[in-house]
């Protein structure tokens, strides 16, 4: 039994011996410049570097000390977490309905959001909402997105038509006026 075991691991071995010589051998010649493998490198520890910039974007702009500022940052960060982050999917265009207790139901804008998918937790989503994005929306110019309609409703103890119900003229309101209370 044991000189089968031995007799099998010496075949084995011989076997590898065999394969090591029909291997062809790698000489000097063979090798090309090790130029190849410091680009390669030089390239990885950029996008290294670049991935790791969203930290200090997002330490610059939680430290931003006025609004241009705030606004530069903020679309530089963007760009980044739409380069490493997120991925739009979908956009979506927001309704607001207020429901008021007497069934009266007003609905009216509430915005164009671009919905993104985190690339690496599926569970984290996000919507964002910006100016470009209505005016793209109103022109017909947005991405060409999946789009969707979300409806919120909104309960509101009491509406135009009941506020006029009970003597308030809104059709008189004035404009502007701050509260004064």
């Amino acid at each position: 039994m044991l000189s089968q075991e031995l007799k099998a691991l010496s075949d084995e071995i011989e076997a590898e011996l065999a394969l090591e010589q029909a291997a062809p051998a790698i000489t000097a010649a063979d090798v090309t410049t090790l130029d190849d493998l410091d680009d390669l490198l030089s390239e990885s520890l950029a996008i290294q570097d670049e991935r790791k910039s969203g930290k200090s974007l997002r330490e610059k702009l939680a430290k931003a000390k006025d609004e241009s500022e705030r606004l530069e940052t903020e679309a530089l960060l963007r760009v980044w977490e739409a380069k490493y982050e997120w991925t739009t999917t979908k956009e979506c265009l927001v309704i607001h309905r207020d429901v008021c207790s007497c069934g009266h139901r007003h609905e009216h804008f509430g915005g164009v959001y671009l919905e993104q998918q985190h690339r690496t937790d599926k569970h984290a989503k996000r919507w964002l909402n910006s100016v470009d994005n209505i005016v793209k929306a109103i022109e017909g110019l947005a991405q060409d997105l999946p789009k969707q309609v979300f409806i919120q409703d909104r309960p509101v103890p009491v509406c135009q038509r009941c506020a006029m119900g009970q003597g308030w003229n809104a059709f008189q309101a004035k404009v502007g006026v701050p509260w004064q209370g």
